[in-house]
């Protein structure tokens, strides 16, 4: 017969726990250096996730991107400027059309307008002109001062030019009334 051999001890040894061999202060140390791993592990991780999250958001960015139209973006932010131009346009844009029908109702036949100035904070009027002859500069002279919306008519520069014709330069004023008039 053969004999069994058991190598495996009836009896019980006490066993030893892996940490209870260390002194306290070892003990410790490998529950620090546990937890500083653990933290190192966890914050490689969240810093994974993180950085393919900004992968994402760059990725999305781009394709919002590429789906703008920039004139637009240009032409929608420079609206408020362009709005401002037309306003101050629309609120000027009737002393001109004052001044040509100024021209237009009170300039005599056979007298043309040169240049013209005018300011409309205090309605002064300078403008040269030329005339057939002296005459029609005297009657142009008569014509705007009868009108109730000139004052101040002066003439000067008076002059026969080479071609016969007669070169003058009238400055007046125009009554607020008449300038403010749209």
């Amino acid at each position: 017969m053969i004999e069994s051999i058991n190598f495996i001890s009836q009896q019980n040894i006490p066993r030893r726990s892996f940490l209870k061999k260390f002194t306290l202060l070892t003990r410790i140390s490998f529950i620090f250096l546990a937890v500083v791993v653990a933290l190192g592990l966890g914050a490689k991780v969240i810093t994974a996730f993180l950085n393919s999250q900004i992968q994402n958001t760059i990725k999305e960015t781009q394709a919002l991107n590429s789906q703008r139209s920039l004139p637009t973006e240009d032409a929608i932010l420079q609206l408020p400027a362009r709005i401002r131009i037309f306003q101050d346009s629309i609120k000027n844009h009737f002393y001109p059309t004052t001044i040509f029908k100024f021209f237009r109702e009170n300039t005599l036949k056979g007298v043309s307008v040169g240049s013209v100035s005018f300011y409309k904070e205090n309605g002064f009027l300078n403008f040269s002109g030329r005339a057939g002859d002296f005459n029609t500069v005297a009657s142009q002279l008569v014509f705007l001062r009868s009108k109730t919306y000139v004052s101040n008519v002066k003439v000067s520069g008076i002059r026969a030019s080479e071609s016969g014709k007669v070169e003058f330069k009238i400055s007046l004023t125009l009554a607020d009334s008449y300038v403010k008039t749209p």
